[in-house]
């Protein structure tokens, strides 16, 4: 297994951990329960990265994550049951927007759902296509009283101080947290091309053959005994089981390390290679933390 450093030398990402620090820290007070929602239970290791960079915020912080869930196992009475008085944090990312409807829809309902409690939005990224769907976020957003909106980006802060009323703030991304990353194997190929084969792909480079380059994407995953506990755990606590507290117990006993070997997996990916072009935001943040002494340009 790699190991995860808390503490850094290389001053480039010691300044993104007090940026997240001073920014989480007075919203968040050392030991406050939790709920951290929108767990992502599939295989893109960029959300597998910002997750682990959340709970490793969160441990060395104190703060006990006493309910956990994915859009599929999420349920109003457990987190309010498991919880108390504690805060709900959702999950960060790039899926703000009506672009991902179901992550949207979710986190609306989450707002609703509970009013009268702390909600911080952890850092995303903003995108709406239409106005129809910022209005409806305006209204669920606007409406809670205390629920903040942290952005990882300079446009979506932009966007979200003038489309929002409540307040809002600029985060880095949670997945540097994670700190520097020990390569996992040596190179072997001249480069590694992560190119998005999903919903936001641009399609930039179609067809393009090269005996030296390795083009490749990470949203395919085997099937491995862990994943398949998960999967299993989640559909007993879909359907409603009457014994769902120990249930939830050993499915939330699965999410960090099932993070933890997708963002392996993710890392052998790109330390294939002596090179790596990507489109991911976080193939770039993980090619960083793999190699820290070379400072990200400004």
């Amino acid at each position: 297994m790699m190991e995860y450093e808390t503490r850094t030398a290389h001053p480039w990402i010691a300044s993104l951990c007090q940026a997240i620090d001073g920014v989480l820290g007075p919203l968040i007070p050392p030991g406050t329960p939790c709920a951290l929602l929108d767990y992502p239970a599939h295989a893109n290791v960029g959300d597998s990265a910002i997750w682990l960079g959340e709970r490793a915020w969160l441990n060395r912080r104190g703060c006990p994550v006493h309910y956990a869930c994915d859009l599929a196992t999420y349920a109003r009475d457990h987190l309010a049951a498991r919880l108390g008085d504690g805060v709900i944090l959702l999950h960060g990312g790039g899926n703000l927007g009506d672009f991902w409807g179901d992550h949207q829809r979710f986190r609306e309902q989450v707002i609703r759902d509970f009013p009268g409690r702390r909600i911080i939005q952890l850092p995303q990224t903003i995108y709406f296509m239409d106005a129809w769907g910022v209005g409806e976020a305006r209204r669920v957003f606007d409406a809670h009283k205390d629920f903040t909106l942290l952005c990882r980006d300079d446009e979506s802060l932009r966007f979200a101080a003038a489309e929002f009323g409540g307040p809002c703030r600029r985060c880095p991304d949670m997945a540097f947290v994670l700190g520097p990353l020990r390569r996992p194997t040596p190179p072997q190929s001249d480069v590694v091309w992560l190119a998005r084969t999903d919903a936001e792909s641009c399609g930039t480079g179609a067809g393009v053959e090269c005996d030296r380059v390795e083009r490749t994407d990470w949203l395919e995953e085997p099937s491995t005994p862990l994943r398949e506990r998960s999967l299993s755990l989640s559909g007993q606590i879909e359907s409603q089981p009457r014994d769902w507290p120990p249930v939830l117990d050993a499915l939330l006993q699965t999410y960090d390390p099932l993070a933890r070997e997708r963002l392996e997996r993710g890392c052998r990916i790109l330390s294939r290679g002596r090179v790596v072009i990507t489109d991911r935001l976080h193939g770039h943040i993980l090619c960083l933390l793999l190699n820290p002494a070379r400072p990200p340009r400004q």
